[in-house]
């Protein structure tokens, strides 16, 4: 039972580390508080973003553990803090991952934000050259 609570306030410092990412980032990139994957340390507005974007996401991470570890200790199941967590664990690697992918989503490989719509338009005056 004494487990229970340790993973409960172990959740809750997670949580207000993930709440300091969310409203008070660093403005400026650096190596070593924050997001530390190379694309997310392209810009300091790449950098920005890939904080926002990460720390929404470890938010409901940590408040879905921490429901599992509430539900441990309602029902003292020492089993399920076992898949607390592998829960969270591998939701902190779905978190960076899910984050590389909206990176590259809305930047270019040089850090530049990505224009909506820049390769359709791109595709149609190649198109439109090529009757000319």
């Amino acid at each position: 039972m004494e487990l229970v609570w340790y993973t409960i306030f172990g959740s809750i410092g997670l949580l207000i580390i993930a709440l300091l990412y969310k409203f008070l980032p660093r403005k400026r990139k650096n190596w070593f508080f924050g997001y530390w994957i190379p694309d997310g340390k392209k810009g300091d507005h790449v950098y920005r973003f890939a904080h926002r974007f990460y720390s929404t996401l470890v938010i409901v991470s940590i408040f879905s553990s921490l429901m599992l570890a509430l539900l441990s200790c309602l029902f003292l199941a020492d089993y399920i803090l076992l898949f607390f967590t592998g829960f969270l664990v591998f939701f902190m690697k779905l978190s960076s991952i899910l984050t590389e992918r909206h990176l590259k989503n809305n930047f270019d490989r040089y850090g530049n934000p990505r224009i909506k719509g820049a390769k359709e338009r791109e595709a149609r005056i190649r198109a439109a050259k090529a009757r000319n």
